[in-house]
């Protein structure tokens, strides 16, 4: 989505539902969301059943999509 600056120069809005997509959650709220352990989401993360990434500061972070898939993959019904 673009939107037209003063000079008519387009910039790039980001889409609001996209942030939701992109969200990054800590273990322990990825836990909550896959309805596990925060010990199964650092396993699952370990053997690449789900894929996250580390702050600066060495803390674990999850994307909620890669969350919800590994709910699904694991049965767990509904939507988080």
């Amino acid at each position: 989505m673009t939107t037209d600056g003063p000079a008519g120069g387009g910039t790039t809005a980001r889409d609001p539902a996209a942030d939701v997509q992109d969200e990054a959650l800590t273990v322990g709220q990825a836990a909550a969301i896959c309805g596990v352990s925060a010990t199964t989401i650092r396993r699952a993360a370990r053997l690449g059943l789900i894929t996250g990434w580390r702050t600066a500061g060495g803390h674990r972070r999850f994307s909620r999509a890669g969350c919800l898939e590994l709910r699904r993959s694991l049965g767990r019904p509904g939507n988080a």
